[in-house]
């Protein structure tokens, strides 16, 4: 069924990545600076929604980087790592320099620590997942650093920047790139090398990768996981080729996985306000926050507009659909087996 099981898994990253020519090209520019010796190279954002190549452009570029310059490189998962101490954590151990960090450890302490890891040469800190942070001055505090070119992956870049407004944290992002949802074409592209040298049984004749793309509405990841569901659905049924109806299991399959594991890794905050909402049902902001205040008490609970923020997430990760404008906006938590845009 499989001949090589890794190259479905997400962290793999092919030796091009023909469908983000243009994004690449763009980070990689900004990037170059720092290689060229620049001390204060611009922060830059890259946005868009889940599955649309964001972080397998950053690592592709980040591979580049280490293996054609002296430029360090260090990827944090913010979502993991969000509180300020765990993120500078990550980053000394991206840096080969881990050491005992503590809660309370302070802020000051740890930018030192980074500051003194940073070598002539120059880091890139790439923060997936930016929007999770707790504290989002920690961005100001890397930019701030000579020799260190902050990164920041993001799924809605608007509401990143307002956030960024009320909490004071600003920085001058002026380089961003947009990513879009992949077109039918580019998710095929996206396959191909994944299946060439991941699969064992058939799947051309059958139009599986064309199939899969047209479900995946644009996520990269749906796609890949999607086909690798299809596989094993099809060797399952012992079927000799992957046919339409193991791609329509396989990709539902695969969204649900996906959003398994995402509702996993929600933060306690997220977690209450998406549980609050499905004991509501269909509801406005001022219900889901009343709720959600009721179940975690006062003295805890984030503002409306936090809430709002949260919302804003779980719509994007494809746990939530909002539905209306502005004050008559309502939320829900979408169903079982739907494939959205945003997914």
């Amino acid at each position: 069924m499989f001949a090589r099981h890794h190259v479905f898994d997400e962290g793999w990253v092919p030796e091009d990545l023909h469908s983000r020519d243009g994004e690449l090209q763009a980070l990689a520019q900004v990037l170059d600076d720092l290689a060229r010796g620049w001390r204060a190279p611009q922060p830059v954002l890259l946005s868009g929604p889940p599955g649309a190549g964001k972080t397998a452009s950053a690592r592709y570029v980040l591979h580049d980087l280490e293996e054609t310059t002296a430029v360090r490189t260090a990827l944090v998962d913010a979502w993991t790592a969000h509180k300020p101490y765990q993120t500078f954590a990550a980053i000394l151990q991206e840096l080969g320099k881990a050491g005992l960090v503590q809660p309370q450890t302070p802020h000051s302490v740890l930018r030192d620590r980074v500051r003194d890891a940073t070598p002539d040469s120059g880091v890139v800190v790439v923060l997936d997942e930016a929007d999770q942070l707790d504290d989002p001055g920690l961005l100001r505090d890397l930019d701030a650093m000579t020799g260190i070119a902050v990164v920041a992956i993001v799924n809605d870049e608007q509401g990143f920047r307002d956030r960024l407004d009320r909490t004071s944290s600003t920085v001058d992002w002026r380089e961003s790139i947009p990513f879009g949802p992949y077109s039918e074409r580019e998710l095929v592209d996206i396959l191909r090398p994944r299946a060439s040298r991941g699969l064992q049984i058939s799947y051309s004749r059958t139009g599986a990768l064309q199939e899969v793309a047209a479900r995946a509405q644009g996520n990269a990841r749906v796609a890949i996981q999607g086909l690798r569901a299809a596989a094993e659905h099809a060797h399952e049924k012992d079927h000799r080729a992957i046919e339409v109806a193991d791609v329509e299991a396989g990709v539902e399959a695969a969204v649900e996985q996906i959003r398994r594991k995402t509702r996993s890794r929600l933060q306690r905050h997220e977690r209450i306000v998406f549980e609050a909402l499905e004991e509501l049902g269909e509801s406005q902001l001022g219900a889901v926050y009343d709720e959600y205040v009721s179940r975690i008490g006062g003295e805890d609970a984030r503002g409306r507009r936090r809430v709002s923020d949260y919302l804003g997430k779980l719509e994007s990760y494809n746990l939530v659909v909002a539905e209306g404008e502005k004050r008559g906006r309502t939320y829900r938590v979408l169903s079982s087996g739907t494939v959205s845009g945003s997914v």
